[in-house]
Order: structure tokens, then sequence, then C-alpha cells
């Protein structure tokens, strides 16, 4: 009669592995049979399969085979809802591949439907009953084994190393299990053997409590009990519990490992050819300088190098040609992954998260040389990237992008990425094809790099992206009465050298441009500066926009209106179009006062709008149609004064009630500018107020009719929308530099003048 589990469960421990940590590998891996007993998975699905392997049982497949709540007696049990019956379709005998020996010693069951998990998926501890006849009187058993029935979970990363615990790992479960629910604290504890249906008395560096994220879902750190001293990995149950108390029911139990190195890849494309390093926690390969590093799939290292290189697609044992290893010091290697096999779809994925294990020798001597450390690795179909939608946007992040490739995990957190180094954030999948993120801030770039990770491996899409510079501006609306300060936001702001205030000169400037400004000669100049820029972080500055005055048409200095006489001017009746048959006009005109006695009396127009050089708008219809040569453009605030009383060859201008105090020092023209009784430049001396002033010229001939103008007045920018632009090169030639960024326009970038 073979021996029990429980007599050969002294020699699994020893061996430094629990069941179902290498029973997955067990249908594929000739060496497997090492450990005495293997269960495989860990938990197992109702309705899903479960491998026993028992290197020193005797089975036949006649035998029968029962799945009990209660412990396996010596007879075998009258079938009934706590003892499941296996029927013979669902049971198959077999030989451990590496015993190659008859009778079997493995069995892979599928459990029959009263076999059921515990509440919410959580793990309920069934027992396999194996017996030579279904007699409840004469029955002899031959097998005893504990199996968990409920939801598979999976353990990211399933390995801790170096060893000595301290990293976290998370355990999650599918969305329909539920089994955290009603728990409020989840005690875990790790086990080198069987987990206890209940939390007991737990070893102090192997118990931590773990947090609960979701219903399906927790994290712990990894205790400091949970380490390996051997070259081969220490094989641990994770149980987790609900609550810490002796009496706290088992919730779900996972495979976990501690390895004497960390892979800096826990999987990678099956096609080979990515860098790996393997770093130990202390200098195991001190000394040494010849290494041998072979990719198997049986269960656990050999103990001793194999040079034996089976090529893909049978990849039992692969190995890393010399030149592809590198010692990078003491306690890290380096080496380029061969092409494997990959078997990451397999059905045993869930609870066994790797299809290799690397094995690291000291040296390529075949037989003799010893294993020094080994560790998990999943050789995977990695995703594939074609491309972001949209391929720009503004360098202060914050706007939504969909990543397209193939080959995504659909699992929440399964995705990491970055672009241009900075971190993705609430990356979302949508399905094997695509996911969608929040582009970081980033300072502006063209063609950074997309890097997106996930456990099947890195893939990098260079020239994936490009940040554009965009600007935000509190407030976004004022008044052209006066300055303004105001908040801009963008990305990039104390890395660069800000320019004098308006200057043409190669430094950083922002501007207000009606429409896009043109770096290209400055065709397109700013109608305003920003003065006086502190920034105060990299994402934020103030500024003061003077909105009282405008620039000039090269846009670095404030424009002086001056008076001008446009010949060759035409409005009709009942019209506010000017038209001219030659260039007269530029967006330098809008708010300048406009005067013709001929289209409109003794009142004056403002140009509201320049629709190109021969059309300009005015804010008042004509009441008549203009004399050729008679329309003269004054700055704004010109007005007209009509039938004052003034004398030839004397100085003094009287009218009722037509000046004040602040006439003094302003310019004096004929009305219209065609007449001759003011002679050119004639100023104000003084003001009697409200009725009479004295010029500094005498009058030529009596003529009361004039305007009054200052030559020193400035014209605001004009009201409407402009959008703020930030320029690192405020130069003539600036976008000759070759790291030239300006800022793209955005519903942010919008800054609104009010009514002048």
């Amino acid at each position: 009669m073979p021996k029990s589990r429980s007599k050969t469960r002294a020699r699994l421990v020893r061996a430094g592995l629990t069941t179902g940590v290498v029973g997955a590998a067990l249908l594929v891996a000739p060496q497997a049979a090492w450990a005495a007993t293997t269960i495989s998975p860990t938990v197992v699905a109702p309705g899903g399969v479960v491998t026993i392997a028992d290197t020193t049982a005797n089975w036949l497949d006649t035998y029968v085979v029962e799945v009990q709540t209660a412990a396996c007696g010596v007879r075998y049990t009258t079938p009934s809802a706590a003892a499941v019956a296996v029927a013979t379709a669902n049971r198959t005998f077999s030989d451990i591949p590496s015993a190659g020996t008859s009778p079997f010693q493995q069995v892979a069951l599928t459990l029959p439907s009263g076999v059921t998990a515990g509440t919410n998926g959580q793990a309920k501890r069934w027992n396999v009953c194996i017996y030579d006849t279904t007699s409840t009187t004469t029955s002899t058993r031959y097998g005893a084994y504990a199996i968990n029935v409920g939801s598979t979970p999976a353990v990211t990363p399933a390995a801790n190393a170096p060893t000595g615990g301290g990293n976290t790992v998370t355990v999650t479960l599918p969305t329909d299990s539920p089994v955290f629910t009603g728990v409020t604290t989840i005690g875990a504890q790790f086990t080198t053997t069987e987990c206890a249906a209940t939390y007991g008395t737990a070893t102090a560096n192997l118990a931590t409590t773990a947090t609960k994220i979701s219903e399906t879902s927790a994290s712990l750190t990894v205790p400091s009990g949970v380490t390996t001293a051997t070259a081969q990995p220490t094989a641990y149950q994770l149980c987790l519990y609900n609550g810490t108390t002796a009496t706290g029911a088992l919730i779900t139990v996972a495979p976990f490992e501690a390895h004497l190195v960390t892979p800096s890849q826990p999987s990678g494309t099956s096609a080979g050819g990515n860098a790996l390093t393997f770093t130990a926690a202390t200098p195991i390969f001190a000394g040494m300088t010849t290494f041998g590093v072979a990719f198997t799939s049986l269960s656990e290292c050999p103990n001793s190098y194999n040079s034996t290189d089976t090529p893909a697609p049978a990849t039992t044992n692969v190995l890393a040609t010399a030149a592809n290893i590198r010692k990078l010091s003491d306690s890290q290697l380096a080496v380029k992954a061969p092409t494997l096999t990959n078997t990451s779809g397999a059905a045993s994925a869930a609870v066994y998260p790797f299809n290799y294990r690397v094995c690291i020798y000291n040296g390529v001597q075949n037989g003799t040389s010893a294993l020094i450390a080994s560790t998990q690795y999943a050789a995977t179909t990695v995703q594939t990237v074609s491309g972001i939608t949209p391929s720009s946007g503004p360098a202060i992040g914050g706007n939504r992008i969909t990543v397209s490739g193939d080959d995504f995990p659909t699992t929440p957190g399964s995705i990491t990425a970055t672009l241009g180094g900075n971190a993705l954030t609430n990356i979302t999948p949508i399905s094997a094809n695509a996911f969608t993120a929040t582009a970081p801030a980033h300072s502006p770039a063209n063609n950074v790099v997309l890097v997106v990770t996930t456990a099947s491996g890195q893939t990098i899409r260079k020239n994936a992206y490009s940040y554009t510079s965009s600007l935000t501006a509190i407030p976004n609306t004022a008044p052209n009465t006066s300055s303004v300060d105001i908040l801009v936001r963008g990305v990039g702001l104390q890395a660069v050298t800000w320019g004098a205030d308006r200057a043409i000169d190669t430094n950083a400037h922002i501007y207000l441009v009606d429409g896009v400004y043109s770096a290209t000669d400055r065709a397109n100049p700013p109608v305003a500066e920003c003065e006086n820029v502190l920034p105060f972080s990299d994402t934020n500055l103030v500024c003061t926009l003077p909105l009282a005055t405008r620039l000039d048409a090269e846009g670095d200095a404030l424009f002086a209106p001056a008076f001008r006489a446009v010949t060759g001017a035409t409005i009709d009746a009942g019209s506010a179009v000017i038209t001219t048959a030659a260039d007269a006009f530029t967006r330098l005109d809008i708010g300048m006062t406009v005067v013709d006695p001929d289209a409109f009396g003794a009142n004056t127009a403002t140009i509201v709008d320049v629709v190109n050089a021969t059309t300009a708008i005015v804010s008042r219809t004509a009441s008549g149609a203009v004399s050729a040569g008679d329309l003269d453009v004054y700055p704004p605030g010109a007005r007209v004064v009509t039938g004052g009383v003034g004398a030839d060859t004397q100085k003094v201008l009287t009218k009722a009630g037509a000046f004040s105090a602040s006439d003094d020092g302003l310019r004096v023209d004929d009305f219209p500018s065609t007449a001759t009784a003011i002679p050119a430049t004639t100023i104000i001396d003084s003001v009697a107020a409200p009725n009479s002033i004295t010029l500094d010229k005498d009058i030529a001939v009596d003529d009361p009719d004039i305007v009054i103008w200052n030559p020193a007045a400035v014209v605001p920018v004009p009201e409407g929308p402009y959008n703020l632009t930030f320029v690192s090169n405020g130069s003539a030639s600036g976008t000759a530099d070759g790291d030239f960024v300006q800022s793209v326009i955005s519903s942010g970038s919008t800054f609104t003048v009010s009514r002048f």
C-alpha cells in the first residue's frame, strides 16, 4: 500500500516547495517528481481540474474517487451532498513523466458539480479520497489529499526577492468573487506547509495584516521571515483569513516564492532579445567570472549546469549564449533573453504565473557547475503600440488620449505607461486593442517616447507624441482702460530666460496677439506684451498686461498716433464703410478718430475695425458722401468745435461752453484741414474756461471751425478676443532656433478685451 499524504509531507517541506506551486508544471516537466506529493492548483475553481501527483502512490486506473467535506475514512462512504463521487469519465490516472512506471502515480480530476466553493468564492476545504472499491465495508483507502475549492486568486508579484520581505504584493480575485465582502480585518500568514483552516497562532515574522482594497482585492507587505537560504527558491503558501483571531476562517490561498535574485522584468517577449538584470541583496557572484544561464520549463532548476540547448519550440532547456551574459557587480548579472516558447495563455497561468525558471550557474561545465540562484520568468506575447490619438497636446497635460495597439491586458491596474518619462494617469483598458489615459504635464517637446509596461513586458514607441506649449490666464478678460495683473499657467516657465519688456530679442516673451503670432519676421506682431514677468514655479507666473496702450507695427514700442489726411477715400450716405483706392489702413487705425465735414458734419467717428488695407468700418453712419481728400484721421479723443469767434492777427478764440482746463497744451487744426485760418502746429497756450482759449499763434483768417486733439494721445488695445501666446525666442527669426517653442491656441489661451 502506498504511503499517505500525511506520511510524506516531511519530504515535501525539506525540498523547499509545498503542494500547488510546481504542480502546474508536472505534466511537462520530467524532473518534477522530486517532491513526494504535489497538488495543483492551490485553489481549484468549482468544476475545474485538480491534479494530484504522489511519487509514493501505486494506483490502478480502476480505483474509485470520492470528494468529501469530512476527513477520508478507511472505508468508502455512501455518496451524499457531503461526499460526492467522481465519475470514471472525470478522472484520469497516469504516470508522472519522470517516473515512467506503472501502476500510476498521478490523477487529474474534474470536480463534480456538488463540490462547491465557500461564500462568495472563498476557499472551502474538501478531501479527495481514493479507494480500491465502492464497498462501504470492505474497501481499502489508497490515498487522502486535502484540496481548496473556490475562486482562484492571482498574486502580483508572485515572488519575493531579494530574500527578506519588505515588498508589496497584491492579491486579486475575479470580479464575480467578492471574497472579502463583510471582512473588516484580513489576516495574512506565510507558511511552507499547508494553510490551516483557521488563523490560530501565527509566527510573528511570517504574519501581517493585509489592506482591503475592494471586495475582490487586497495588498500586503511581505514580512521579513519570508526568506530563502538556498539557490533553489523556498515555496510558501500565502494564507488569507477573516480576521486575526485564532478562529478566523481561511478565505483564500495563493502560492508564493522567495528567491535570492530579483529579475528586472518578471516577463518578456517570447521572441527574446530583451535585456534582463538579476540583482541579489548580497554579493553572491563574488569571485566568479564565468556564468551559465538556462531558461528551463522544468518545475525547478537542476542543481548543476546542463549543456544541452534545446531549440524552440521544444524549450525544456534554453541556454543564454556566453556573449549575452555580463557580470555587472558582485550582486548583479545582465542577460540577454533567448527565444522562448509562449505558454502564458495556458489554463494554469492564473495560479502558475510563469512558465520558465531562470537558472544561474557558476560556470558552464556540464554536470559540475553548481546552481547559484534561480527565479521565475514568463515568456509572453508582449503588447504592441501602433499610435496615440491625438498625437499632440498641451504641455500642461490633463487631456485624455487613446493608445491603440494589440495584446493589451484588460484588467484594471494591469497597465502602466510613461510619456516623455512622465507617468500616464487614469489608465482605463477599453479592449485588447486600446486603452485611454490622462496625459501628464511635460515641457514643450516634439516626438517624445511612449513606454507601455504590463506583466508581459515593456514596449517602447519612439516619436509617439508632441507636447505643445499652451497657456491659461486668470483673469482672462479685462477692460482696455488700464493694466491688469494676470496669473499665467503653463509648463517650463522657469526653464527659460525672460526678455526685457517690448524688446525684440532671443529671449522668452508672452504676447497678446490678434490671431496667430508669426515668428517668421513677426509678420503678425503682438498688440501688447505681458510685462514684469515673475515666474514663481515651473508652471505658474504673474505678469502685467497693459491694455490702455498698444504696441506699434513692429511690436517693440508703444504706438504713437499722429494726424494724417487720407486722400481718395469714399463713403456713401447711410454707410459706415470707408474705402480707398490705395492702401490706407492698418490694424493700428482701430480706435482712431475720423473727421470729415461732408460725411459726418461737426461730429466725429471712430474706426472700429479694419477689414483690409483699403477698407475700414467706423462707429457712425455717414450723413453725406466724403469729398475726395477731405477725410482726416486723428488720435483718439479729437473733437470738433464749430461756430467759434476769432479774428485775424489775434490769438484768441471764443465760444461759450466749448472749452475746459484740460485743453491746455492741445493742438488746434482747421476744420476741415484744407482751410487756412489756423497755422500748422498751433497749440492752446491757455484756457479762459469755458468760453475762451488763447493760441500760441495768430489766427490768419477769421475762421471759427477747429479740431482740438492731443498729439500725446495713446491708443488702447481694441476690444475683442485675442490669444495669449508664449514664445521662447522673440527675435524676428525666432523659428530658426532649433529649440524654438510657441504656445498653441486653445480655449484657455483666449483673452478678451472689453469695450474702450
